[in-house]
């Protein structure tokens, strides 16, 4: 009975030592799987800081390819501009002295011989008219998309750095 009791608390502390053996390796289990998921996170994180960086530098290639275009389109308008702007200022020339020699156009219709010179002589004269205010509509839409091609080519640049402090942002973020 004594070799039955003494196997009985032999049988009792070996249960008791494979129970805390079980629940220690249990929370060890708890820790080990704790630190898998805080690595899963922070990989997450880096992944996540990589992609916005990757994203970051697209957009900004995007831009800086958009900005040359503009700056082409740009020199190609200021380039365009002393023509129109030659254009404009004879068309204005043109017209005041239309306008202001009434004698002249009143001259015209009294020395046509017929009424067929009269009726060409007046398309003629609406013909140069319509030339000489197309070249200042020409000149004002040339300024016109000038001004905005301008305003279009700062806003990019402020974007393009912002898309650039956004790359480093996110680059120091992922190290």
């Amino acid at each position: 009975m004594l070799q039955h009791a003494l196997n009985r608390g032999i049988i009792t502390t070996l249960a008791l030592f494979f129970a805390l053996a079980i629940f220690l390796a249990g929370g060890g289990f708890v820790q080990i799987s704790l630190a898998d998921e805080e690595a899963d996170q922070l990989e997450a994180q880096v992944k996540s800081s990589a992609d916005a960086y990757n994203d970051a530098v697209l957009r900004q290639e995007e831009l800086t390819a958009e900005i040359a275009e503009l700056d082409a389109r740009i020199a190609e308008l200021e380039a365009k501009l002393p023509a129109a702007q030659e254009r404009a200022s004879r068309a204005m020339r043109e017209l005041y002295k239309h306008h202001k020699g009434s004698n002249t156009l009143m001259s015209f219709v009294l020395n046509t011989k017929s009424m067929d010179e009269l009726i060409s002589g007046m398309k003629y004269l609406d013909q140069v008219k319509d030339a000489n205010v197309g070249a200042l509509t020409e000149l004002s839409e040339l300024q016109t998309e000038l001004e905005a091609k301008k305003t279009e080519l700062k806003s990019a640049k402020v974007q393009a750095e912002a898309e650039r402090d956004s790359a480093a942002e996110a680059l120091t973020q992922a190290q």
